[in-house]
């Protein structure tokens, strides 16, 4: 129709070329600034952040932009930032949904707790339930924080809460089930864990923790299982871990496999540099009274890897007698 409309105007004036050519320039005019408007629409829509930082300019005071942007800043790993620009969406009103903020608060918290400012994150997770105490994510990393500072009974009800919460993810139960393990209840816990197990079967770290159970519960067959099935995993993804060739060291082990134990510690000795080894066994040390982290037995750990140095160095000697004899040949 508008072109339709044109047509006719200029027929209307095809006897005045003033008016055909003021006419003419409006056109232009008018494709050229929608052309500048689409081309500044492109450059802001060429990424998640510019689309967001476009959208705060727009709506500075409400909520959601501010939101997405902290978001968007976060996945593309600019943490500080994202930290930042959450804090001022709180400021913000909501649009829509007044409990909204729950998300931001949440999104808080995780952040927090990734930089290991656990008060802080507390903070965050409980005021992101205050808002919505039916989001099962808040209340499962609130639980984590509170087992890893030893309050097992606020952390058991988190878990719990958030187990029933959610039947999608694994993991409130595979926590459950490994805290109930860890507070002397092994039972109950492998039960939770194998049921975590059961509803996601290739969920690696549900395995390393069922696995890890087994072995708090006397069973170290069971765990050696479940570790080479996870080292079958690591080793096709090529993301090998030397934890769990050390945990499942450590079940051989315990399962009176002495010699296996030590040849399966001894295939990842090269990998040790002297500075590697001892973050290795900083790393385990850290790591023994927190729920978030797996890690071995460090007695038993340094007492295989001893024996697979000591056999190590005799395999070396041999070797190095043998070049030595070739030499005295000549």
């Amino acid at each position: 129709p508008g072109a339709i409309g044109f047509g006719m105007l200029l027929s209307f004036y095809q006897n005045n070329h003033f008016m055909r050519f003021v006419f003419c320039g409006f056109i232009v005019a008018l494709l050229v600034g929608l052309g500048h408007s689409t081309l500044m629409r492109n450059f802001s829509w060429r990424n998640e952040i510019s689309l967001w930082i476009d959208a705060v300019d727009k709506s500075p005071n409400i909520f959601r932009p501010h939101h997405n942007l902290a978001k968007a800043y976060s996945d593309a790993g600019y943490k500080k930032k994202a930290i930042a620009e959450y804090l001022v969406a709180l400021q913000k009103r909501c649009s829509a949904n007044k409990d909204e903020k729950y998300l931001a608060y949440y999104n808080l918290g995780y952040h927090f707790y990734m930089n290991r400012e656990y008060q802080k994150a507390k903070e965050y997770y409980r005021k992101s339930i205050e808002l919505q105490n039916t989001f099962w994510s808040s209340h499962n990393n609130l639980g984590i924080i509170l087992a890893n500072e030893g309050k097992f009974k606020e952390a058991l009800k988190e878990f719990k809460t958030a187990t029933k919460l959610t039947t999608q993810s694994v993991y409130p139960r595979a926590n459950l089930g490994f805290l109930l393990v860890n507070i002397k209840k092994p039972k109950e816990g492998i039960r939770h864990l194998e049921k975590a197990l059961q509803m996601h079967p290739d969920d690696i770290q549900t395995m390393k923790r069922l696995a890890v159970a087994y072995l708090k519960a006397n069973k170290p067959r069971k765990a050696a299982c479940l570790f080479e099935r996870v080292l079958r995993t690591e080793i096709r993804e090529s993301k090998i871990n030397p934890v769990t060739t050390m945990f499942l060291a450590e079940a051989y082990s315990l399962s009176e496999k002495k010699d296996k134990a030590i040849e399966k510690a001894r295939t990842i000795l090269k990998s040790f540099t002297r500075k590697r080894l001892e973050n290795f066994i900083h790393e385990i040390e850290e790591g023994q009274s927190r729920l978030d982290r797996l890690v071995p037995d460090k007695n038993t750990i340094l007492t295989i890897l001893a024996e697979a140095y000591k056999k190590e160095a005799r395999e070396l000697s041999k070797l190095s007698n043998f070049c030595i004899g070739e030499l005295d040949k000549k």
